[in-house]
């Protein structure tokens, strides 16, 4: 698992659920973005956990 813009991972797991679990606690904790990306580099999924500036309508 890496930050946006970092050069080296900071968290190393064995499967991809464990990456996702402390990935998305970090996050939390941080009150960042989290995005999931696939092996060819594309955004799978994205979680907010931060301030959100344009909440959704309703």
């Amino acid at each position: 698992m890496k930050r946006g813009g970092a050069g080296r991972a900071s968290v190393h797991a064995d499967t991809k659920r464990e990456a996702i679990d402390r990935g998305r606690e970090i996050s939390r904790n941080q009150g960042t973005e989290f995005r999931i990306h696939n092996k060819d580099g594309r955004i799978a999924s994205s979680d907010s956990h931060g301030n959100d500036p344009n909440p959704p309508k309703g």
